[in-house]
């Protein structure tokens, strides 16, 4: 079986790859996810993006990048047992594995990572770490909209 490098690949795009399929450094949530040690509670995790007003939070855990939404930390408060106890939980306990990829990753092929791994957001790094995180509604919006975003 062949393999082909969806990174490379134009497949018939209207323009050329720059203007029809741009890297997701132009296309991802422009504030920063907040990265955490993986031991942080998940209480405090909350108040921390309600306090900078973000809404995902990136941890590392046995070597892997991991992330996870404010959806995802509240659904884990809500989904039975004490609630109390649940939000001391470790923020590591909540968070999925993220794949990580460069601003310069482009859109399309940004699209079949998340669909060839099930993942609904990418944490977006550069050399100095996390810089943004590209979640599937964001990459659709991007399609549907144009870029960059309009408001």
């Amino acid at each position: 079986m062949t393999t082909t490098d969806v990174s490379t690949t134009a497949r018939g795009l209207a323009a050329p790859p720059v203007l029809d399929d741009p890297p997701v450094g132009l296309v991802m949530d422009l504030l920063a996810p907040i990265e955490v040690p993986s031991s942080t509670e998940v209480g405090t995790a909350l108040h921390r993006l309600r306090e900078l007003g973000r809404e995902h939070v990136v941890t590392r855990a046995h070597g892997q990048v991991r992330a996870a939404s404010e959806a995802d930390l509240l659904h884990h408060l809500l989904d039975g047992g004490h609630r109390a106890a649940r939000m001391s939980d470790p923020v590591s306990a909540v968070a999925t594995p993220a794949p990580t990829v460069a601003p310069t990753t482009r859109r399309s092929w940004a699209a079949e990572l998340m669909l060839a791994g099930g993942a609904t957001l990418l944490v977006v790094a550069d050399d100095d770490g996390p810089c943004g995180v590209l979640d599937a509604g964001t990459l659709l919006h991007s399609v549907a909209r144009g870029w960059p975003r309009s408001a």
